[in-house]
């Protein structure tokens, strides 16, 4: 009678998993070697994956995406006047309500290549 590969997976790996071993591939390849059974590391992965068995792997942030501002011909502040606190303060509530500096400062570029 034919072996059922990814039975014979799956079995290993909850026992594995009962023993409080970490489920890896390498392991149930070395067991199922022992035992004479013969399976391809990439098909353990896949049989593991799909059952469920596979370990959770760290889940690396994405890097910020950073939004330039399009180059505009207009100066942001008129010469002649330089920002103030007040200024500040006013562009900080603005952000706030708007959702944050980057959807701000996205919509202002936007608005002002509308302009």
């Amino acid at each position: 009678m034919a072996v059922n590969k990814s039975e014979e997976i799956r079995r290993v790996a909850n026992e594995l998993k009962l023993r409080g071993e970490i489920v890896r591939p390498k392991s149930i390849l070395d067991i199922l070697k022992k035992q004479g059974i013969n399976v391809a590391p990439p098909q353990v992965s896949i049989v593991l994956k799909k059952s469920g068995l596979r370990p959770k792997q760290k889940v690396q942030s994405a890097a910020p995406k950073v939004v330039l501002a399009a180059k505009s011909e207009k100066p942001s502040v008129p010469q002649g006047r330089a920002v103030n606190i007040d200024d500040l303060i006013a562009a900080k509530k603005f952000a706030v309500q708007f959702g944050g500096v980057q959807k701000a400062i996205t919509a202002l570029s936007a608005l002002n290549r509308l302009s």
